[in-house]
């Protein structure tokens, strides 16, 4: 008789969700977003639209976190439970969201993000630019994030075809 491994089962919501790389590239736009916004609004001459763009654009920046969690939800629905199955899961524990759980969930392109950010950040540091490299790194770390994302779900959906739909 075969032997089932329960905390492989436990597991397995958590890695479907990390699998295809959405929420890393979902993540990466957003930070582009938001950096290139930071460093957009200081270019812009004081006066009126300056003083509009800095009124506006912060709140909307807030609101583009809860934008990024319902398009990452959308584009699951679309792209990768059709092709992995959907599996309801519980909130993650506190000690899955720190950086260990990387490791143990197979995981190792978290800890290379990591590594990117201090990198750019000692980098960007350096400069001695102030805000504006802060704002940079924003953009750059996003970037990162956004091509290892795009990588993933490229690998996800050549190992995970589409079901062909039976009539």
């Amino acid at each position: 008789m075969e032997t089932v491994d329960l905390t492989d089962i436990e597991r397995r919501p958590q890695r479907y969700w990390n699998m295809d790389g959405l929420p890393e590239l979902m993540m990466g736009v957003l930070w582009i977003v938001w950096g290139g916004a930071w460093l957009l609004g200081e270019r812009i001459p004081r006066g009126g639209v300056y003083n509009a763009f800095w009124m506006f654009v912060p709140a909307l920046l807030a609101l583009s976190g809860f934008a990024v969690v319902w398009a990452t939800r959308a584009l699951k629905a679309r792209i990768t439970f059709p092709r992995a199955g959907y599996v309801a899961w519980q909130p993650p524990t506190r000690s899955a969201r720190l950086g260990a759980a990387a490791v143990t969930q197979h995981a190792p392109h978290y800890l290379a993000l990591a590594g990117v950010a201090v990198a750019l950040g000692i980098a960007l540091g350096a400069r001695g630019a102030g805000w504006e490299s802060a704002n940079w790194l924003f953009v750059l770390i996003g970037a990162a994030s956004a091509v290892v994302g795009a990588a993933r779900l490229a690998l996800f959906l050549r190992s995970h075809p589409r079901p062909v739909e039976s009539a």
